[in-house]
């Protein structure tokens, strides 16, 4: 097949569906096999997006110019069969998709704008994978204010946008998202690169030369790390709502989903919680331009769009990238380094709190992401381990071990790039533990194979004070029933338990998910109630709750917990050595890293996992 046009239009925005047009002319007389993909790349979940296609026809038309209605047949969920076809003809497949779902992942059109990622669009010739694609965008009539906003390559377009854009294969086009409406736009250059963010849904003013500001010192900083932009043009899709986060990289732009407060107000002087959240969402995807995108597992030389296709490698990919996201926020001079340390605060807490951190390994809650991570149950946090913030605190742990030595995760990861990421020849486990061997030693390689391969989770204390940082953990002040409530519940006036956690007062007392408690000690309690009633019971004491399952009243004896772990607070440490200033500096700033005879006669010293102790000073 040659000649692969697709065609995009929107007749009615309001009703959510988009009509696509596939034409493409046959090289080899027989049988052409259409699929569509299950899954987007940098989302690991078979999302099925077959789901939302209907009314799929087929027209041909023969070298002599008769026309004929030719016949699909579905032959699997995905996946349909047109026989009896003819060198020469020319092929047109129409059908719609209904497109609601406004998130980074699939498809979305209403009267207020349009976002199009190929995978969930674009029915593909399976032979067809690697042929030149061009997509005509079409003008949406009810709309004169909209306009186009894409990385992918224009032919013919005109001063909006519109027009037909070009692709050097299939992979390309559905790596290329485009977003239709009325739009905000902020630009600015990296190392002679125009990068944009294309802004819809703001629906209210905003600080947009703060933005620009901040994210343009992110993106120089982490285009001078890396030493090499690899795109010719960068853009940001952000879509804003009124509740929703997440991000998607692709290979020359981003998708972001966030809600429309989290944008720097106009006079804003200190950035607020959610603006650093946002940053670090911008810093997230824009590194996996590089660690993902370029640099990646080598199993993803090639996407298989139609099947899953996991990796045992997300906790570098991801996690490493979670590490580093926040970390760039600092070196670029967005934030200082209390605010920097408060963010690498929330995620040891995170992980002290995850309780399926000590069951599932990281390779292992990589390859089941699938079937795990993105598809989560009430018991989920007992059982699973999280690749991103566990994966995050191991590559800290690991970058400061480096340091000791000498030497940095930035480093090995700037050695991984330049020999597997920069010529996108792929990356396997053993070549990543190979290269944190070169900087660190065979033992620092073996500790990671470990932290990796099993869920054994360690003090990580003395790290962080040959840092030059002090840790204190906060504990609740109520003794702990080791259970989670239900959030929507708790607004609405009920206490629902939603998840029970493994090991905790709640699982021995045999409390389950979705029950609901009414009482403690015979007294009702609601949210506003509940912590103190709580209050005046202390840990070792054995309470009665009374609760529904499923419309029956039960009750049961709990015995209560020690209080729960608030929150890990990290500081940086007033009095210091020399080298132990000049390391934390050479952390946060990404100065080159010294050592001292110390550091050296220590390089074999073990790193831990997890804060246990609460010093309130260090030598």
């Amino acid at each position: 097949m040659t000649k692969i046009h697709y065609h995009v239009s929107f007749p009615n925005p309001d009703d959510h569906l988009i009509h696509v047009s596939l034409r493409f002319t046959v090289t080899r007389s027989g049988t052409v096999s259409l699929s569509l993909p299950v899954w987007i790349p940098g989302s690991y979940l078979v999302r099925e997006f077959a789901r939302h296609l209907s009314a799929l026809s087929v027209t041909v038309t023969s070298k002599t110019g008769s026309v004929r209605h030719g016949f699909a047949e579905k032959v699997a969920k995905n996946r349909w069969s047109i026989t009896r076809l003819a060198a020469g003809d020319l092929v047109t497949v129409r059908y719609t998709v209904w497109a609601y779902d406004l998130s980074v992942r699939e498809a979305f059109l209403s009267g207020d704008r349009a976002l199009l990622n190929g995978t969930s669009l674009f029915v593909v010739p399976e032979s067809c994978l690697e042929e030149p694609c061009r997509l005509t965008v079409e003008a949406v009539a009810s709309h004169p204010d909209w306009s186009v906003a894409t990385t992918l390559q224009p032919e013919a377009v005109d001063a909006r946008g519109f027009g037909t854009y070009t692709a050097r294969n299939y992979h390309e086009l559905v790596d290329t998202p485009v977003t239709i409406g009325h739009m905000d736009r902020i630009g600015f250059t990296v190392a002679g690169v125009a990068h944009e963010v294309v802004c819809t849904g703001a629906s209210l003013r905003f600080d947009a030369a703060r933005l620009l500001a901040d994210l343009k010192r992110i993106c120089q900083t982490q285009a001078d790390f890396f030493g090499t932009v690899p795109f010719s043009r960068y853009l940001f899709h952000l879509h804003l709502t009124d509740d929703g986060y997440g991000g998607l990289e692709h290979r020359a732009s981003s998708v972001l989903l966030a809600v429309r407060t989290d944008l720097p107000w106009p006079g804003m002087t200190e950035p607020h919680s959610d603006y650093l959240k946002l940053l670090g969402l911008f810093s997230h995807e824009y590194f996996h331009a590089w660690v993902v995108k370029r640099l990646r597992p080598r199993t993803y030389l090639r996407y298989d769009y139609f099947r899953e296709q996991p990796t045992h490698l997300l906790w570098l990919f991801e996690g490493w990238t979670a590490y580093y996201d926040n970390l760039f926020l600092r070196r670029a001079g967005v934030i200082d380094e209390t605010a920097y340390l408060r963010l690498l605060s929330d995620d040891l807490t995170r992980v002290l709190n995850n309780p399926g951190n000590q069951v599932q390994p990281l390779a292992e809650a990589s390859f089941d992401a699938w079937i795990k991570l993105y598809r989560p149950h009430a018991h989920s946090a007992s059982l699973f381990a999280n690749y991103y913030t566990l994966g995050a605190i191991v590559a800290c742990a690991l970058d400061w071990q480096l340091r000791l030595r000498g030497s940095s995760l930035d480093a090995v990861l700037l050695e991984l790039w330049h020999r597997y990421g920069r010529n996108e020849q792929g990356v396997s486990q053993r070549e990543i533990f190979a290269a944190v061997a070169h900087h660190g030693g065979p033992r620092l390689a073996r500790w990671l194979a470990q932290q990796v391969a099993t869920a054994q989770s360690e003090p990580l204390t003395e790290l962080i004070h040959r840092m030059g940082l002090d840790v204190e953990i906060e504990r609740d002040t109520l003794p702990d029933l080791g259970v989670r409530w239900d959030e929507r519940e708790r607004n609405a006036g009920r206490l629902l338990v939603a998840q029970v956690l493994a090991g905790g007062a709640g699982e021995r007392a045999g409390l389950a998910p979705r029950d609901e408690v009414i009482a403690l000690e015979r007294v009702r309690v609601t949210p506003s109630h509940w912590e103190p009633l709580l209050r005046r019971y202390r840990p070792g004491e054995t309470v009665l709750l009374h609760f529904f399952r499923e419309g029956v009243l039960r009750e049961c004896r709990v015995t209560l917990g020690e209080p729960a772990v608030k929150a890990v607070r990290l500081s940086m440490r007033q009095r210091l050595s020399p080298s132990v200033a000049a390391r934390r500096t050479a952390w946060l700033s990404a100065r080159a890293t010294g050592s001292d005879a110390s550091d050296r006669r220590n390089q074999e010293s073990d790193g831990r996992m997890t804060p246990t102790t609460t010093p309130s000073s260090a030598n």
